[in-house]
């Protein structure tokens, strides 16, 4: 069964057109912690995250895409 997202986060480079998605799923009895979903697929590489770690690497990921333009 597939898990609806509590949070969903959609990042796209109008230039390119490229987009992504980036959903958090809560896990149960504990709001500290969530799953992370990319583009649609459990994430292998960071399968859990806190906020603040996802923030983090959004901050690191938004870097990248700007030094690309």
């Amino acid at each position: 069964m597939r898990l609806n997202a509590d949070i969903r986060i959609s990042i796209k480079n109008n230039l390119t057109g490229e987009s992504h998605k980036l959903e958090l799923i809560e896990f149960p009895n504990n709001s500290q912690r969530f799953w992370l979903r990319f583009d649609g697929i459990n994430s292998k590489k960071i399968p859990e995250v806190t906020v603040t770690q996802l923030c983090n690497r959004l901050r690191k990921l938004l870097k990248i895409m700007i030094r690309e333009l």
